[in-house]
């Protein structure tokens, strides 16, 4: 069980620290698709599972079963969530020219409102959730077919702002450094613990 968690806090650290120094280093906002922080969460979530069925099997308890059933809970919820892409060390204003960039580029006409882009050439809604106080972003469609559609407008705003210069948000990515040490300190204490 402990050599679990410790390959486990690790395996966080990488992830932590990869992410905020890509965004760090590189002086740009990064994106990437939602669905591996959705594999990154079963890593992190796993070791309740472990424990809980490790328990299990030596007490027979029925009611250490309950922890699966929260993991596959909270597993279909975040797959509900994690649709889309995620932006990291954004601001609203960049974040902002990125899509119309893309969209431009791509030559997909538009509406924008306040909730949402219209895509009006692809009869698309696009949803772009901007917590520019942290530098984090969601982009999304409303409708399941949009999935070749908006992978080339995150393709188009990732060359956007490999080309661009761009004002950055680093809350976030500052964060995920200190919380990958506190991960890689765990790791080393519990390799040491073995």
């Amino acid at each position: 069980m402990i050599r679990y968690l410790t390959i486990t806090f690790f395996f966080e650290a990488l992830v932590f620290l990869g992410l905020g120094l890509r965004v760090l280093l590189a002086k740009r906002p990064i994106l990437f698709n939602a669905r591996w922080l959705l594999a990154f969460m079963v890593v992190v979530l796993s070791p309740m599972i472990v424990i809980s069925l490790d328990l299990y099997v030596d007490s027979q308890s029925p009611i250490l079963l309950i922890n699966p059933l929260m993991f596959a809970t909270l597993l279909i919820f975040f797959g509900i969530l994690m649709k889309g892409y995620i932006a990291m060390g954004v601001t609203d204003e960049s974040f902002r020219a990125a899509i119309h960039a893309a969209l431009q580029q791509l030559n997909i006409t538009f509406e924008e409102t306040l909730a949402h882009i219209k895509l009006t050439s692809h009869d698309l809604d696009l949803q772009a959730a901007v917590q520019s106080w942290v530098g984090t972003a969601q982009l999304k469609t409303k409708q399941a077919n949009g999935k070749s559609t908006l992978d080339e407008i995150a393709k188009a705003i990732v060359a956007y702002y490999e080309t661009h210069a761009t004002k950055t948000n680093n809350v976030t990515a500052v964060f995920y450094i200190v919380i990958g040490l506190f991960m890689a300190a765990f790791g080393i204490i519990f390799l040491v613990w073995l």
